[in-house]
């Protein structure tokens, strides 16, 4: 009877631990440097500043060292950002979500009235 008890709580664990992710995002998993992966020569490098975190264009001529991504807060609870992204051409400043879409992968939704656009971006590795 016990051994079989012992087999029912191994394969319990073993099941559970398959189950649940192997790694956990936090917010300081977002700093560094990100593509976005459908526009590869679009890049950005997400820092923190007063603890919020912003993301700035990098290596584009035209558009180096615009903030694009502002303001953004972490919700521990629903593990997303919220905040803003600011068209780079100057035509406005656009509520989004970013959520995390893989370890080293995050997505973010813009909206804009009845209009949802998502972009995905990777991280570049250092």
């Amino acid at each position: 009877m016990q051994n079989i008890t012992f087999r029912i709580l191994l394969l319990s664990l073993l099941l559970g631990g398959i189950s649940s992710p192997i790694w956990s995002q936090e917010a300081k998993d977002i700093l560094g440097r990100w593509k976005d992966e459908a526009n590869p020569e679009k890049k950005i490098e997400m820092y923190e500043q007063n603890g919020r975190f912003f993301g700035r264009a990098i290596e584009q001529t035209a558009q180096e060292g615009i903030q694009v991504f502002q303001d953004l807060l972490w919700d521990a609870p629903s593990k997303t950002f919220r905040g803003f992204i600011k068209d780079p051409a100057g035509n406005g400043r656009f509520a989004i979500t970013i959520s995390w879409s893989g370890r080293n992968a995050f997505q973010f939704k813009v909206k804009r009235m009845v209009f949802t656009k998502s972009f995905r971006f990777v991280r570049i590795a250092q």
